[in-house]
């Protein structure tokens, strides 16, 4: 009795402290949930506030975007703080438990210093930019030059914002908070782009508009109702000049002014004569088969010199999409006594009404000179709200339908790193591609839906990734004989009238591997190599009314992190692009 009798208070004390231990323990994660639910409620308010902010300032709203500024610190400082205690940070090395709240607490600081240290700086510039001074075909380039030292500034500092969230690992977080942090990374994202694009603008415009000396640029208007990688084939050029901020078109030319060339313009890469053929460097409406549109300026400049004469300081290219969205920010414009066009109907009139209207192909050039006439006159035009077209613009390049290329190296190298550049992003980096250039010889791309996804393989194939891109014909059943023979072709590339002929390119990372390549049940396809080292699968599809045809390419590759196309693809794919699959032994 008296051996045991010691070992009562070591049991006693064993309980206490076992129980003391249980209380403090239910008491942190109380604690910890209570200010977790109270920083997911701040958060949530954050990005509501964020997005009213972005929606003041594109209103004008200064002062309005500079409370919900204001609103935006208090909510994320509210959350940073709660996200931030010596009991949150000792719990976040908790198995499970941790990573949740690392992700959370992260993601708050992110959000904080976004408002506080990028935002808050901007504003000022806000009311410096008036866009009511935007008139007719001017543009006032002194506030942007003016704005230049605290947009470099800014951008330097939401870059490592940006790269702070990416580098957040989700992959072990619960559902709810990975979609909520997904959320957040989009409006970093978001912010990041806006900033680096306000940067990219206010150090090239003031040059690329004419400020220091007169700029002159060749304008492509690509047909995307004849695809071509970038769009469309170039069916009409002009020049563009800028000076002073002054901006006018003028020139117009058909590429029926073009001579085709016996030898290419520019020498064509063996890489790029594997693809492509030589018919990228000897007809102007071809030199955009190549989806590296620094490539077709090249090209495109050393035909069109010759031709007007002059040389030219870069390249824009746009398409007619673009045009509608400038029609919905300029309202109608009348091209003939009998035409108005409008957003709504000029995709349609410009890629299938003229060529059902008008035989003539000189005529139907002349006609959509005289469209694109008018709808400049109406964006140059007194009293146009310059917000609207602004927003009509940065849509348009956002899709990719607006492109731009410059002679002078310095401002090349920043454009190349936007959508503005119409190209792959560099060979490092894990990008595919997904392009198409119509092999029909027709105007049958308006009848042509096409599809793509960038996904996983499925376990048995042995690879790691699957591209996938479906072209449907939306083409009439009785297309052969109720279309025009310009719209169908007539069978000159040997396509039966009313089918679909396309070349479709699919770009992979250097270094995939293309386990299998097909079309449909066929396994026929062209593997090579383009001049960046980057893996290419070339395959032809052909399509009938109402038909539908999948091109599967199964590869081994790293995380995708890119996916590209040819405007008018629709995407399917993880946001970003980013697409993480299993390795393979």
């Amino acid at each position: 009795m008296s051996e045991r009798t010691p070992r009562a208070p070591i049991r006693t004390v064993l309980l206490w402290t076992l129980l003391a231990v249980g209380v403090l323990t239910v008491a942190a994660v109380a604690w910890i949930g209570l200010r977790g639910g109270a920083a997911a409620d701040e958060l949530r308010s954050a990005k509501a506030v964020a997005y009213t902010l972005r929606d003041q300032l594109l209103a004008g709203d200064t002062a309005g975007a500079t409370a919900s500024n204001a609103e935006l610190i208090a909510t994320t400082e509210r959350a940073a703080e709660l996200t931030s205690d010596v009991i949150w940070r000792a719990a976040e090395h908790v198995p499970f438990i941790g990573p949740n709240l690392s992700v959370v607490g992260e993601s708050a600081a992110v959000v904080n210093a976004l408002a506080a240290d990028v935002a808050r700086p901007l504003l000022p510039l806000a009311e410096t930019i008036d866009f009511a001074s935007v008139t007719g075909s001017a543009v006032d380039l002194a506030p942007l030059a003016a704005a230049a030292p605290a947009l470099s500034e800014a951008r330097e500092v939401v870059e490592p914002l940006r790269s702070r969230m990416r580098s957040l690992d989700t992959g072990a977080v619960l559902p709810f908070i990975r979609d909520a942090v997904s959320e957040l990374d989009g409006l970093v994202e978001t912010t990041a782009d806006t900033v680096a694009s306000l940067d990219r603008a206010a150090t090239l415009l003031p040059a690329m508009l004419g400020g220091s000396e007169p700029r002159s640029y060749l304008m492509l208007v690509q047909n995307s109702a004849e695809l071509r990688a970038s769009g469309g084939l170039v069916g009409a050029t002009a020049v563009l000049t800028a000076s002073a901020g002054q901006i006018s078109v003028s020139d117009q030319k058909s590429s029926a002014d073009y001579p085709v060339l016996a030898t290419p313009v520019l020498p064509v890469t063996p890489a790029e004569a594997n693809l492509y053929g030589d018919k990228l460097g000897r007809y102007v409406m071809d030199v955009n088969l190549t989806p590296e549109f620094a490539r077709s300026a090249e090209l495109a400049l050393a035909m069109a010199e010759p031709v007007y004469g002059r040389t030219f300081d870069g390249v824009v290219a746009i398409d007619p999409y673009v045009l509608g969205r400038v029609l919905a920010a300029t309202g109608p414009v009348s091209v003939t006594p009998d035409l108005v066009l409008t957003d709504a109907n000029v995709v349609q009139v410009l890629l299938s009404d003229v060529y059902r209207d008008v035989a003539d192909p000189l005529a139907q050039d002349a006609f959509f000179a005289a469209a694109t006439d008018a709808v400049f006159a109406a964006v140059t035009a007194d009293g146009v709200d310059p917000r609207a077209l602004l927003g009509a613009l940065i849509d348009g390049a956002s899709a990719g339908r607006i492109l731009l290329w410059s002679a002078h190296d310095d401002e090349q190298e920043a454009l190349a790193e936007t959508t503005l550049a119409g190209s792959l992003p560099a060979a490092t980096e894990n990008a595919v591609g997904f392009y198409l250039n119509d092999a029909t010889g027709g105007k049958m791309g308006v009848y042509l839906d096409a599809s793509a996804n960038m996904g996983c393989a499925p376990a048995d194939t042995g690879a790691t990734h699957r591209a996938e891109i479906t072209l449907t014909s939306t083409a009439p059943a009785d297309a052969g004989a109720a279309l025009p023979e310009y719209v169908t072709g007539n069978g000159i590339f040997g396509v039966l009238a009313g089918e679909i002929r396309t070349q479709v390119l699919v770009v992979l990372p250097p270094g995939a591997q293309v386990l299998t390549a097909t079309r449909g049940d066929d396994k026929l396809a062209t593997i090579g190599r383009d001049d960046a080292g980057r893996t290419v699968v070339s395959i032809f599809v052909q399509v009938a009314p109402g038909e539908s045809v999948t091109v599967t390419v199964d590869v081994v590759a790293d995380t995708v992190e890119t996916v590209v196309s040819t405007p008018g693809v629709e995407l399917s794919h993880p946001e970003r692009g980013y697409v993480q699959c299993p390795t393979k032994e």
